[in-house]
């Protein structure tokens, strides 16, 4: 594994979320262990503690609440989010587990920077996509619960 760069400043947020964002990439795409790759990234990086400790919540809660981040976004897609490049994919859930979960980062911070890092891996079309289904979300936040006709069993399950 190649050195992570240390170029993440102190109290950077979007270096933490770039970091966790190539995590969650890694967990997905090379079926590597959140846990060791975090571990990994914190000893090679000069991240000060409040930010290894948002870099930790990120990954970890983005990880627990991946069925429910997932239903969110297959309800915001036009397309098929096992479609989305996987970069892409990554960064919604990171996104949208930061909307709905976090309550210390403002809503605005988070698309902004979500925007920026879809910007600067996808261009201003990833850019776009990010920033539609971030504010979709943002919209219908209280409105969206799975159906009760669905089914208890579906219910429960995000």
């Amino acid at each position: 594994m190649k050195k992570v760069s240390a170029s993440a400043p102190a109290n950077n947020p979007r270096g933490c979320r770039e970091l966790a964002v190539e995590i969650l990439l890694k967990v997905e795409t090379r079926k590597a262990y959140a846990d060791i790759l975090l571990d990994h990234v914190i000893e090679r990086t000069a991240l000060p503690a409040r930010d290894r400790a948002l870099l930790t919540q990120l990954v970890y809660g983005t990880l627990r609440w991946r069925g429910r981040l997932d239903w969110h976004l297959n309800r915001s897609l036009s397309r098929s989010l096992a479609g989305t490049k996987p970069y892409l994919r990554n960064l919604l859930r990171l996104t949208l587990y930061q909307l709905l979960f976090l309550d210390r980062v403002p809503d605005y911070a988070a698309v902004n920077e979500a925007v920026d890092l879809a910007k600067k891996r996808g261009g201003e079309k990833a850019g776009g996509l990010v920033n539609a289904v971030a504010r979709a979300v943002l919209r219908e936040r209280e409105r969206r619960e799975p159906d009760v006709e669905s089914g208890r069993v579906s219910r429960l399950a995000v």
